[in-house]
């Protein structure tokens, strides 16, 4: 069931190392959309690759992970935490400039705690990619795109609606929170060969994937009622 086109999603991209805000399936005014950086959201989803990922490597049998050291010498408490980082991630600046708890890492969640939670959850896994196989034999067993898709879709059919009693709560609910997506960099790293192949073709192949990864689930209903934003209709037309 898609949102009632009166309903506003908010869609973070990270992609390929570049930050895009949209404020998709809108019917607002223009000068409204600058009320997005000072937003109330109730939620963050997060879907992504070492950029974003908070430790959801630390409960899969990947053999790229960040739960030791010098990993988190600057994050609270000093110690690591399955972050690719000395500190904090984009994602979690992005919940503290929200006023967001930190987002916690799906596969850390008991089913109890995902039922209870609705501030958002982070499914990004370290050396995956948009492409399924990406990072799958350097990195090890990880959460590609379209699996960690399949987990956010899991969450609304499962977990949401304990939480949200009747649909149009829940609907409610998606369409004020935010959706961040940091992903892409991987594909690049692990499948592109300059020497072999075109970078403009390589772009647009993975570009495709990366919109078909949404659009054939139903994460594609909460965000696409309207036409996609130009930029990338040309890119899927041309």
């Amino acid at each position: 069931m898609g949102l009632p086109s009166s309903l506003k999603p908010y869609l973070l991209v990270l992609l390929f190392c570049f930050l895009n805000v949209s404020t998709v399936n809108s019917t607002k005014q223009l000068k409204e959309e600058a009320v997005f950086f000072g937003g109330n959201f109730p939620a963050l989803y997060v879907i992504g690759d070492s950029l974003v990922d908070s430790g959801n490597n630390n409960y899969l049998p990947a053999r790229l992970k960040a739960n030791f050291t010098p990993y988190g010498f600057n994050f609270e408490g000093g110690k690591p935490t399955g972050r690719f980082s000395d500190g904090k991630t984009i994602a979690d600046y992005i919940a503290i400039y929200y006023e967001l708890p930190l987002v916690p890492v799906y596969m850390g969640l008991s089913e109890k705690q995902k039922n209870i939670i609705s501030t958002g959850i982070n499914y990004a896994s370290g050396g995956c990619g948009v492409y399924p196989n990406t990072g799958q034999q350097q990195a090890g067993p990880c959460l590609s795109m379209g699996v960690q898709v399949d987990l956010f879709n899991q969450t609304i059919k499962k977990n949401l609606k304990q939480n949200f009693k009747t649909q149009s709560k829940l609907n409610n609910h998606l369409a004020d929170s935010l959706f961040l997506i940091a992903i892409g960099t991987n594909d690049y790293g692990f499948t592109y060969n300059e020497s072999s192949t075109n970078a403009n073709s390589f772009a647009e192949k993975l570009l495709n994937e990366y919109w078909l990864q949404i659009q054939i689930s139903s994460f594609f209903l909460f965000f696409f009622q309207a036409p996609l934003p130009r930029s990338v209709h040309s890119k899927l037309t041309s």
